[in-house]
């Protein structure tokens, strides 16, 4: 993962970026990587430029290349230490890969704070670069902001089923 950095100061900027599974909104500060949402307003943003690296990174995550299991897009984070230690956590989760919200709990040292470890991943404002589709729940595949068919794209897409369907 690209290092985190304090928010810098500088003009922040909304970008679409059109997936297989609908647009994404991108949004830079300075020209940094500080969030990104799956959003239909995603539509009437000018298109994420092909050049940045956050384009490139996704053009090749969506692809399934083999580059994007390393993140070098440069990004701002800022979470709560709490929410930091659970998105480090998660982003240590190899591609492919799935764990419960349980194991980040134990990762983190906070062993029964599973659903705190939900709930910090629901703020995750990074998702995709922080694969919190990655995370389960115990018995189920728990939930994703950027909805289930999503999550369950994702996933199929990490495992080599680029026939998974794509839905926005």
């Amino acid at each position: 993962m690209g290092s985190p950095t304090a928010h810098p100061v500088g003009l922040r900027e909304e970008f679409a970026y059109q997936s297989p599974i609908g647009p994404i909104a991108v949004r830079l500060a300075g020209g940094v990587l500080v969030e990104i949402r799956f959003s239909s307003e995603a539509l009437g943003a000018n298109e994420l430029p092909a050049g940045h690296p956050a384009c490139r990174w996704l053009d090749a995550y969506f692809a399934g290349e083999e580059s994007a299991r390393t993140v070098d897009v440069e990004m701002s984070l800022v979470a709560t230490p709490f929410q930091r230690a659970v998105l480090e956590a998660t982003a240590s989760i190899p591609w492919g890969e799935v764990r419960t919200y349980g194991w980040v709990a134990e990762r983190i040292g906070q062993p029964g704070a599973a659903r705190a470890v939900g709930r910090a991943l629901g703020a995750n404002p990074l998702p995709l670069v922080i694969p919190c589709h990655r995370v389960v729940a115990a018995g189920s595949g728990g939930g994703y902001g950027g909805g289930m068919h999503r999550k369950e794209y994702l996933l199929a897409l990490e495992r080599g089923e680029h026939t998974a369907a794509a839905t926005g």
